[in-house]
């Protein structure tokens, strides 16, 4: 179990590393990122059917490294911040969570129409955070990179828990709550914006690729808690 565990944990730290934005530091190591990210997914095949293909659906997260030499580094920092990060009214796939789901906000005449809907949202997340001791620095916490961050801090502390014979339970619940109230609930709709909009392949298969690895995960971690 703790291998498995341990997998998991390296699945989200990944995820999140291929989805923030790529400096110029980080270029070189793009290659074998995303190597370790389809070995991974090998791995977690092997431990538990429910992962099963996701391996190949992994591998075509490797056109990343021809666009990159195509495209030139600057270029290719230029489209990932024309897709996520800048536009008029704002960019073409925004990865927040509050930009995809539906906000409804409640009557306050001294609040703007919208605003307090966000903010609940942000809210929700940053309570879920703290209870774990995890905090937010230079980045909104509905981000899909700090999302996935905490599910591998989360992770990280299930297989700590499992090595240190303690309550492992309270970390899966958490995973497979975060899952369903966060991360599957808007992960759809932002894989289908970057995928109509984005120039950029790569970034369509890997979160394509996360999409469908935390689909499964939920389903491994329902199943498991269940019984």
């Amino acid at each position: 179990m703790e291998e498995l565990t341990e997998l998991r944990a390296l699945a989200y730290k990944y995820a999140s590393e291929l989805v923030d934005y790529p400096h110029d530091e980080e270029i070189p190591k793009m290659g074998e990122r995303l190597a370790n990210f389809v070995s991974i997914f090998q791995l977690l095949e092997q431990k538990d059917e429910v992962y099963k293909g996701l391996s190949e659906i992994a591998k075509e997260t490797l056109i990343v490294l021809d666009e990159i030499k195509k495209l030139g580094v600057d270029n290719f920092q230029a489209e990932y911040v024309a897709t996520f990060e800048l536009g008029y009214p704002k960019p073409k796939c925004p990865p927040y969570e509050r930009e995809y789901i539906e906000i409804t906000p409640k009557p306050d005449p001294n609040v703007p129409a919208g605003v307090k809907g966000e903010l609940e949202v942000l809210n929700e997340i940053t309570k879920f955070y703290s209870e774990f001791g995890a905090f937010v620095e230079n980045e909104t916490p509905d981000h899909i990179a700090v999302e996935l961050e905490f599910m591998f801090y989360l992770v990280a502390n299930e297989l700590e828990a499992l090595k240190q014979k303690s309550d492992a339970d309270r970390f899966r619940n958490a995973q497979l709550e975060f899952l369903e109230k966060h991360i599957l609930n808007w992960i759809d709709g932002f894989c289908r914006c970057v995928e109509s909009n984005s120039n950029l392949t790569g970034y369509a298969k890997i979160l394509d690729t996360i999409r469908n690895f935390a689909k499964r995960d939920y389903e491994f971690l329902k199943r498991f808690i269940e019984h």
